[in-house]
């Protein structure tokens, strides 16, 4: 039994407190690669940002597997069947590295299409640099998908350790190789020379970051412990039965990204006519604001695993109580740290530049969002727990209302209507964060996604 009723915030805390850990540990290296990717200016800054989310959209097409499994596999781990858990993680992992590895190479061959299709109208410099950047990050895509997918599987097991080790050792694999490929090294002790890449170096870092993580998930997957343990290839053939069940989950999950990620992308292509200072700001802005979003990513990566476990085990009410408490316990870690944030925020920005312009707006941004955290708590833990129980559909029409219907449309309201500029986008994610947090919040206590088969 994964849950004691009697002690449900133990329980709760048993699972986030790993997942917190990984992430903010995700969180810390993410910002302190900005930061050194900052200092090569704001035109560097702003196209890994719109390279970035160009990838995020682009790993849309994994999430059928990702999210189909995992959850999946959380509710056969509930229900004691170990057997067709690791099958399920066997076909979505060899699955999604041959279909990525394919998508990867015909990304690569038409990269500049792609980027002037969504960014044509960006400053030239910016255009250059991702010219630069998104190519090579490209070659560790497939082992990001892998890594994805099995540190998925193993939290929908259970298991939040291993999932926090790997990301620990990626992300500061990719720190130090960042630091070093970008800025370059001398030690003349040795007569070693490394020269300053910039902008390619950072992404030779992520690469090969991505790279090392696939290949030590893969391995964990063989060696280590637990209820997945298995190798991938041996004796391998699909199951139909299985695939279907985890499309059943997996394909309107896909659909939620695809209107998630193309809202995001859209956004970006919108901010890239604004202008480098806004891409800039996006993009300081986003990383800052992560310190606060972690927890509540990390206590909604929990909240998936113990509604699918509890409804595995047959327990609907406990399953209920458990995503109401780490929701609890999200919202209070969140609103402090972003009090912090909302009081030191010009101190944050100016690590990552001291222009001027950017330096004014973004500590606005992240003022803003700050009063908006608690909102976004609600969205985060309270759509995972639904992801959990199976009622993707409804976490898919409410991201298309949020992002498409309130924070794209209202960015450029806010922008040409009343002309607030770079902070047009950071009102619009406010009442997105609103509305969608209220209809999260409602569907959730009405408990209808306590009967949903998978």
């Amino acid at each position: 039994m994964l849950l004691d009723e009697k002690n449900l915030r133990k329980g709760v805390l048993n699972l986030a407190i790993p997942a917190v850990m990984e992430q903010s540990l995700m969180m810390i290296v993410g910002v302190i690669s900005t930061m050194l990717v900052g200092r090569l200016g704001k035109e560097a800054l702003s196209a890994v940002g719109i390279v970035n989310q160009t990838i995020a959209f682009i790993l849309v097409l994994s999430v059928a597997l990702s999210t189909g499994s995992t959850v999946l596999i959380a509710r056969l781990i509930g229900e004691g069947n170990r057997k067709d858990a690791r099958d399920a993680m066997r076909q979505t992992v060899l699955l999604g590295a041959a279909g990525f590895l394919l998508i990867s190479v015909i990304c690569w061959f038409f990269s500049d299409p792609i980027l002037r299709l969504f960014f044509g109208s960006a400053d030239p410099e910016v255009f250059r640099l991702a010219g630069i950047y998104f190519p090579i990050s490209l070659l560790g895509l497939p082992f990001l998908l892998v890594n994805s997918i099995i540190s998925g599987n193993m939290r929908g097991a259970g298991n939040m350790k291993a999932p926090m080790f790997i990301a620990g050792l990626v992300n500061i694999l990719n720190l130090l190789l960042g630091v070093v490929l970008i800025f370059g090294l001398t030690l003349p002790g040795i007569g070693l020379r490394i020269p300053a890449f910039g902008v390619v170096g950072a992404a030779w870092a992520i690469s090969i970051a991505r790279v090392f993580g696939g290949i030590l998930s893969v391995l964990w997957i063989r060696n280590g412990e637990g209820p997945l343990r298995t190798p991938l290839l041996k004796g391998f053939k699909l199951n139909l039965p299985l695939l279907t069940r985890i499309g059943r989950i997996g394909f309107p999950a896909m659909l939620e990204q695809i209107v998630m990620q193309g809202g995001f992308l859209m956004i970006q292509i919108v901010l890239a006519g604004q202008g480098t200072t806004t891409l800039a700001v996006m993009q300081i802005g986003n990383s800052v604001n992560s310190i606060a979003f972690i927890p509540t990513w990390g206590f909604g990566l929990a909240a998936t695993t113990l509604i699918g476990q509890c409804l595995g085990e047959g327990r609907p009410e406990v399953a209920k109580k458990a995503g109401l408490e780490a929701n609890r316990i999200a919202l209070w870690v969140s609103s402090a740290l972003s009090l912090c944030l909302f009081i030191f925020a010009r101190q944050l920005v100016g690590l990552y530049t001291q222009e001027p312009e950017v330096l004014s707006v973004g500590t606005t941004a992240i003022r803003i969002f700050c009063c908006t955290q608690p909102f976004l708590s609600v969205v985060v833990v309270l759509s995972s727990a639904l992801r959990g129980a199976g009622d993707i559909t409804y976490v898919m029409l409410t991201s298309f209302i949020g992002i498409w219907g309130m924070r794209l449309l209202l960015t450029v309201v806010f922008h040409r209507v009343f002309k607030l500029g770079a902070l047009s986008v950071w009102f619009a994610y406010g009442m997105d964060f609103v509305v969608r947090s209220t209809m999260y919040r409602l569907r959730f206590n009405k408990g209808k996604w306590m009967n949903i088969r998978v």
